[in-house]
């Protein structure tokens, strides 16, 4: 749907003249590409973390329970005593089943499919397997190394030497090829890298006339 949408929006016999016409086209099809995509995905009701408990436990029964709580700080009476411990008890009875019922609800809304973005397999995928502390990697100024990319860089510099970090630049790939993640956070366009892997033929050769528009303009100058 996504990709039949676009197509239909875009519209590749545009002339471009002007410095505006070429803006406000690369701004259109950002636009297309935004618009589709919202057009494509389907609602997902949002869930908010935590519990949110009835209305009768979070303001009645707790409102009664400080009370009583108050009355007993104040008189030391053993049937206050008597009554704080009911409502006690039953407050921890009502909050137990209300989070017994909230994670059987959880549980069934799980799924395997695209519909809830694979929850099914993101709340299982870590049942077996070990937390594994890593701990950062101590550099030659003394400093720690936390990320990934830290981590590679300073066991590079100290298996092969700082002398050797650009011997292998020669060897870079140039097929021009980009690896796109499809869950990187989105830019000020809001496009992720899952929606540039999902563009159609069409789109792809539209993002190739503004640049070849640059050049008789002199935009790009």
């Amino acid at each position: 749907m996504f990709r039949e949408t676009l197509v239909n929006r875009i519209n590749s016999r545009v002339a471009l003249t002007t410095t505006d016409e070429f803006e406000d086209e690369v701004q259109k099809f950002v636009t297309d590409i935004q618009h589709s995509a919202w057009e494509a995905t389907p609602f997902l009701p949002t869930r908010v973390k935590g519990n949110t408990y009835p209305h009768e436990v979070r303001e009645k029964k707790m409102a009664e329970k400080r009370k009583i709580r108050k009355r007993l700080q104040m008189t030391r009476d053993p049937r206050i005593k008597t009554e704080l411990n009911r409502i006690t008890q039953y407050l921890r009875r009502t909050i137990l089943q209300f989070k017994q019922q909230s994670i059987d609800a959880y549980l069934q809304d799980l799924t395997d499919n695209a519909s809830t973005d694979y929850s099914l397999w993101k709340a299982t995928k870590r049942l077996k397997q070990p937390t594994m502390n890593i701990p950062p990697v101590r550099k030659q100024d003394h400093t720690l190394a936390r990320t990934n990319k830290e981590k590679a860089k300073s066991l590079l510099i100290t298996w092969n030497g700082p002398s050797n970090q650009t011997k292998d630049r020669g060897n870079a790939d140039t097929s021009g090829k980009v690896n796109i993640h499809p869950k990187k956070a989105p830019g000020f366009d809001l496009i992720t890298g899952e929606i540039l892997k999902q563009l159609p033929k069409k789109a792809i050769v539209k993002t190739n006339i503004p640049v070849q528009c640059c050049f008789p303009t002199a935009i790009c100058a």
